[in-house]
C-alpha cells in the first residue's frame, strides 16, 4: 500500500486512465527495488485488496496487468509472464539461472570411513552427486556404488543408470533423513587408510615451554606436591622397592623353580632371572624373568639388546613380570596328549 497513491482510498470510483497511471507509477518504483520478487507479490496483493475495499470493477486491461504481478516473476518484465508464457503446472519451477528450484532433502551419507548429514538437491544428476560426495567420503566418483535406504530394514535402492550425466535424483524416492550408502568398489589394498594416524606428523611441545605453562598437569602436580614434587617422594619410592623385595621372599621366587604366571596353566615355565631390569622404563625394583614352556611370551630372554638368559630365538618363550604375578609350585609342563584315549 505504501507504493500506491494515498488518494486511492478516498475515491469511490476510479477511471481506467487513472488506474493505468497508478500502475505505471508502481512499475517505475519497483524497477528501483533490489528485491523485485517480494515487492511484486506485495503490490499485486495490495491492488487486489484495494479492489475489494472500494468495490470497483477492474477493466480487462488491468486484470491482465495484475496477472503479471501475482505470478512468480524472475525479472520485472510483465511481457514474459503473460498467460501464454506461464509454465505448465506439471513442469518444475525454474530459477534465475534456468535450473530447477526444488527443495533440498537432508540425507544421512554413510561410507566406510565417514558418516554425516548432507543436504541433497533433487535436480542434481547422479554424476554431480558423485562428484560432491568425493570430498565427503574420499572415494573417487568412478569407484562409488550408491544405494538409498528410505527406512530401517527397508531394501536398498541402487542409484545408478545407463547415463548418469542426464539422470536426475528427482527420479528416486528421496525422503528426509534417509540413508545414502556410498560403497567403494576398489580392492582393499588400493583404498587409503584414513583411520591410521601413525604416519601423521604430530606437534610435540618442547619440554622447556611445557614447564613454563601454568595450566598444565605438571603445574598442578607442582602445586599439589604430587609424584616427584612430593617432599616425601624418596621415602615412598624406597617403601615401594622394599615391598617388591619382600614379595619375592614371601612367594619363594628363586631361579630354577617351576612356576606359572598370572594363574594361567597355559603359561607355565621356569624362573630364569630375579632382579632389576633397567631396560623397562620406570621399572625400578624387582622383576621376575620366566622362560615359558610354550612360545606365548613377549621376548626370547632379552630386552633392548641385553640378554638375561638363553640364546637368541625367533620363538618368544620369555616374559618379565612383577613378583605378585608369579606363583611358585609343582607346575610340570602340560602334556596335551595325556588325556587322549588310545586308538
Amino acid at each position: 500500500l505504501a507504493l500506491l497513491p494515498r488518494d486511492i482510498i478516498s475515491l469511490p470510483v476510479v477511471s481506467p486512465s487513472r488506474h493505468a497511471a497508478w500502475v505505471n507509477r508502481g512499475l517505475r518504483a519497483l524497477r528501483l527495488s533490489s528485491s523485485c520478487d517480494a515487492v511484486l507479490r506485495l503490490l499485486g496483493a495490495s491492488i487486489h485488496f484495494v479492489r475489494l475495499l472500494i468495490r470497483i470493477q477492474t477493466p480487462p486491461f488491468l486484470s491482465e496487468t495484475l496477472l503479471c504481478f501475482t505470478a512468480t516473476p524472475s525479472r520485472l518484465n510483465p511481457a514474459t509472464h503473460s498467460p501464454e508464457h506461464r509454465p505448465h503446472p506439471n513442469q518444475p519451477a525454474q530459477g534465475r539461472n534456468g535450473t530447477d528450484t526444488m527443495a533440498d532433502v537432508p540425507l544421512q551419507v554413510i561410507s566406510e570411513n565417514a558418516a554425516s548429514e548432507r543436504r541433497i538437491t533433487p535436480s542434481w544428476t547422479i554424476s554431480q552427486l558423485k562428484a560432491k560426495l568425493e570430498t565427503v567420503t574420499g572415494i573417487p566418483p568412478s569407484s562409488q556404488r550408491l544405494s538409498l535406504q528410505t527406512s530401517v530394514g527397508a531394501e536398498r535402492i541402487p542409484i545408478d543408470g545407463p547415463d548418469e550425466d542426464s539422470i536426475r535424483l528427482s527420479g528416486f524416492p528421496l525422503s528426509p533423513y534417509a540413508e545414502l550408502h556410498v560403497g567403494d568398489t576398489r580392492p582393499p589394498g588400493a583404498r587409503p587408510n584414513y583411520t591410521d594416524t601413525s604416519g601423521v606428523d604430530k606437534y610435540v611441545m618442547p619440554e622447556e615451554e611445557y614447564e613454563k605453562k601454568s595450566d598444565s598437569v605438571l603445574a598442578w602436580k607442582k602445586t599439589q606436591r604430587l609424584g616427584r614434587f612430593d617432599p616425601n617422594a624418596p621415602n615412598h619410592e624406597q617403601a615401594k622397592l622394599e615391598a617388591l623385595e619382600q614379595e619375592v621372599r614371601q612367594r619363594g621366587v628363586e631361579v630354577g623353580k617351576r612356576c606359572r604366571v598370572g594363574g594361567e596353566d597355559t603359561r607355565r615355565g621356569v624362573v630364569r632371572y630375579v632382579g632389576e631390569v633397567q631396560e623397562i622404563p620406570g621399572g625400578k625394583g624387582a622383576w621376575v624373568g620366566v622362560q615359558l614352556d610354550e612360545p606365548v611370551g613377549k621376548n626370547d630372554g632379552s630386552i633392548a639388546g641385553r640378554r638375561y638368559w638363553g640364546e637368541a630365538s625367533v620363538l618368544k618363550h620369555g616374559v618379565f613380570v612383577r613378583p605378585e604375578r608369579v606363583e611358585v609350585g609343582n607346575f610340570p609342563p602340560v602334556d596335551d596328549l595325556e588325556d587322549m584315549e588310545e586308538i
